[in-house]
């Protein structure tokens, strides 16, 4: 049984809504929403849409996101849009490149932003590393740094955000380029990815490699095979036949070379969801692919007419709805939320076929979005109900993000945001629960005074997976632990900043430590439930006292 959505207007940035896409889980309970960046055009006075913006949304003092408490502007220094993102193991954010930016197309700036102090500043990256731009791959590594691709070539770095330095690793291991890779990190620390395009020497049908690191601190790694995912989870190209209104038909081959989300699952595979509408399922202890569910089939016809009366037929890929960059995320009950739709031209305008500079048909995405739930007990995908007053969108435009009250917040490039409410069985942990270890002793205490930061430590604190996937152009992972607490008497729901993890690695048994600052908007003296969340799934209870400092 699945759950239900709810839908909200974003708030006002200036006089005009939000248009939220890419958001971020902070380590107090928060979510960092950006908003999309349109370039303003003179030729006809749009003023475009600010992408240097990020709003805030807390739960409100019962815990609810909904309506939440928006606080904002938080604005960067460049504007962006399709980027690198995560949370460092100090608790802040980073941002790094953007396929398109104010300061030029595939810009290789970063920034990190301090959620305590609300600003942004720039990262110092050497321009020796200026190939780390754009729309890059990259995932979070167990130790906390960062692994990053390239647009153009094989080479990948780790970034060192303790330290900040940055290092070419896997040097001459990795096949083809990264660009456009979804890339998903693995319980053993090892990331792995479907390549996009391999190189020609590549012998493998459907290939895939996983980057291991070497153990060292600070060290190296390698590229490795990891197989190939059977049916072909890539659309690379897709021949058409475009038409422009009153005039000869031409034939042309349509570069796409895009790929869906990614996602562990509760017993340790990765479930990989294809453009193409096939899915395929890795087996880390045996290193092999197995088949996953296909989506349905495709009802587009395979032709579109625009608004022009120009006219687009294409050969399908697989005869199935495709994910050619889309959403994902893992609910607590193990089962995957994604979507799909019908392969299309894209578009622009009042609904006109995109072409390119050569007046060729640009790309093909997949519109409208349709929503799915693949449950691994059953291997099945069962069609679900998208947000009521959302529209229609392509599937591109999509974010899913998991709430720590187990809740799913959806953006779409609009003015909307959706939130999916689980259903009970969603919501049932299919994973062990976050256990605290050392509660009562002197690092955390069963009295804790305001102002101060203990150091908790506890087993499966980081939770089962990344839990959130996009690929390239956007990450959102939630490995990381959450404090939250509830008064016994007023119950008032506050989260408690947790930093300084000692790992971000998934599926991790532990121990695993971090910090937590006693502090939060409407936290008093009292008796309060304490919970440890770990991708929505929270620890047993325990009770704490929580005092004022003394004098």
């Amino acid at each position: 049984m699945a759950g239900f959505w709810m839908t909200v207007s974003t708030p006002l940035v200036g006089t005009v809504n939000l248009y939220a896409d890419t958001m971020l889980l902070l380590t107090d309970g928060s979510v960092l929403v950006h908003q999309l960046y349109l370039a303003p055009d003179p030729t006809t006075q749009y003023p475009g849409l600010d992408g240097s913006v990020w709003m805030r949304l807390a739960p409100d003092s019962a815990g609810n996101y909904i309506p939440g408490i928006w606080t904002g502007p938080f604005k960067m220094n460049t504007q962006r849009e399709d980027f690198a993102s995560g949370i460092m193991a100090d608790g802040r954010v980073y941002v790094v490149g953007g396929e398109y930016s104010s300061a030029g197309g595939d810009t290789p700036l970063g920034e990190i932003f301090d959620p305590v102090q609300k600003v942004w500043s720039p990262i110092n990256k050497p321009s020796t590393f200026d190939y780390i731009q754009g729309d890059i791959a990259s995932s979070g590594l167990a130790d906390g740094r960062v692994l990053f691709g390239s647009l153009s070539t094989p080479q990948s770095v780790v970034w060192n955000p303790a330290q900040n330095t940055w290092k070419e690793v896997g040097t001459g291991t990795k096949d083809g380029t990264t660009d456009e890779e979804t890339w998903t990190l693995l319980p053993d620390g090892s990331v792995l990815t479907v390549e996009v395009t391999p190189s020609t020497g590549n012998k493998t049908t459907n290939p895939s490699e996983r980057y291991v690191p070497d153990g060292k601190p600070d060290g190296d790694g390698r590229w490795v095979p990891a197989g190939s995912t059977g049916q072909p989870l890539v659309v690379s190209k897709i021949d058409c036949t475009y038409t422009p209104n009153s005039n000869p038909p031409q034939t042309q081959s349509v570069d796409v070379s895009e790929i869906g989300p990614a996602l562990v699952l509760p017993d340790g595979r990765l479930f990989a969801i294809g453009a193409t509408g096939y899915t395929a399922i890795y087996s880390p202890n045996t290193n092999a692919w197995a088949p996953g569910p296909s989506f349905p089939g495709d009802t587009s016809g395979n032709t579109f007419t625009d608004a022009a009366g120009n006219t687009c037929a294409w050969t399908s890929p697989a005869g199935l709805q495709g994910a050619a960059d889309a959403p994902a995320m893992l609910l607590p009950g193990g089962q995957v939320l994604c979507c799909a739709g019908n392969f299309q031209p894209s578009t622009v305008g009042n609904n006109y076929i995109e072409l390119d500079d050569r007046g060729n048909v640009k790309s093909f995405f997949n519109f409208p979005t349709n929503f799915y739930e693949y449950d691994p007990a059953q291997n099945a995908l069962v069609s679900i109900p998208g947000p009521p007053g959302m529209g229609d969108n392509w599937t591109w435009t999509g974010r899913l993000l998991l709430l720590p009250n187990g809740q799913v917040l959806y953006s779409a490039n609009n003015t909307m945001l959706a939130f999916y409410q689980p259903s009970a069985a969603e919501l049932t942990p299919a994973v062990a629960r976050p256990t605290i270890t050392n509660f009562g002793s002197a690092d955390f205490p069963s009295t804790l005074t305001i102002g101060k930061t203990f150091k908790l430590a506890g087993q499966n604190l980081n939770g089962f997976s990344q839990a959130n996937s996009y690929g390239d152009d956007a990450q959102m992972a939630t490995n990381f632990p959450l404090v939250r607490v509830k008064n016994s008497s007023t119950q008032a729901v506050v989260y408690l900043r947790t930093s300084n993890f000692s790992s971000l690695g998934v599926a991790v048994a532990g121990p695993v430590t971090c910090e937590v600052a006693v502090s939060g908007e409407g936290l008093t003296a009292g008796t309060w439930e304490l919970v440890v969340v770990a991708n929505a799934v929270p620890s047993l209870p325990v009770t704490v006292q929580i005092g004022q400092p003394t004098a």
